[in-house]
């Protein structure tokens, strides 16, 4: 065998080595790249929830390393809002236990808290949550349990658990959404009733905005900031006892 014959294959064997090692990446990264993530590239994870500090945050300790859990695609109630303490104790339940735990596409968010889906026997605690009405949907970009947790909170919403529970204030069909403008962080109310409501306002993300209208009153309620997601959010208007009044994609 010639010596630029063995070069030959050497070289063959160098190309083909590259195009593995290339498959090979391309296997790994892409999901990642593009988002097409499968439920099982994250596999469940064992851990002990040390403490429940509200509907949606637990601390945790995983490997003898202690972290802090958000639990992804849900708000709960916020201190000192209406179902924020019927949220806190119902997850209460995993407390002092060992749970699973998998994550989704993002890791942590800006707090560095942990994003999480959390499993606890056989229950899926990120969709009970939501279907017994004690969180909204938060969804940013894609998630791979998220039809799970639409329908979840589409079930709470027609039974009127939880925050879906409607309103009995003499306000209730008085109160008109004219528009709301995400792109530039506004919406209008108008009050058709001749008398004074008082409303909360609530985006998917717990940004909050008391409100007053005054009986036959059109009103313009801008934000203080980046709000209102352009691609998709909500908006809640609930009466002084933080019952639902409205509530429109």
């Amino acid at each position: 065998m010639s010596v630029s014959y063995k070069c030959m294959n050497r070289r063959r064997f160098l190309i083909f080595l590259i195009v593995i090692i290339l498959i090979i990446d391309l296997a790994y990264f892409y999901p990642k790249l593009t988002g097409h993530i499968t439920k099982s590239q994250y596999k469940l994870e064992p851990a002990f929830c040390k403490k429940v500090i509200d509907g949606d945050t637990i601390e945790i300790e995983i490997n003898h390393t202690a972290g802090t859990v958000r639990l992804l695609g849900i708000n709960t109630p916020e201190k000192g809002r209406v179902f924020y303490e019927d949220a806190q104790d119902f997850l209460k339940q995993i407390e002092n236990k060992t749970i699973y735990i998998q994550r989704d596409y993002d890791n942590e968010d800006k707090y560095d808290r942990l994003l999480r889906y959390v499993f606890y026997e056989d229950n899926f605690m990120n969709e009970q949550i939501l279907e017994n009405g004690l969180a909204n949907l938060y969804i940013y970009g894609e998630l791979f349990h998220q039809d799970e947790l639409e329908s979840a909170q589409e079930k709470a919403r027609l039974s009127q658990r939880g925050i879906w529970k409607k309103s009995n204030s003499k306000c209730r069909d008085c109160i008109e959404l004219l528009e709301l403008n995400a792109e530039d962080e506004y919406f209008i109310l108008k009050n058709h009733c001749s008398f004074q409501c008082e409303l909360e306002g609530k985006d998917e993300a717990n940004h909050f905005f008391d409100i007053t209208l005054s009986g036959e009153e059109e009103k313009t309620i801008h934000s203080k900031g980046r709000v209102w997601n352009n691609d998709g959010d909500s908006l809640f208007l609930r009466d002084e006892d933080g019952l639902l009044l409205y509530y429109t994609y």
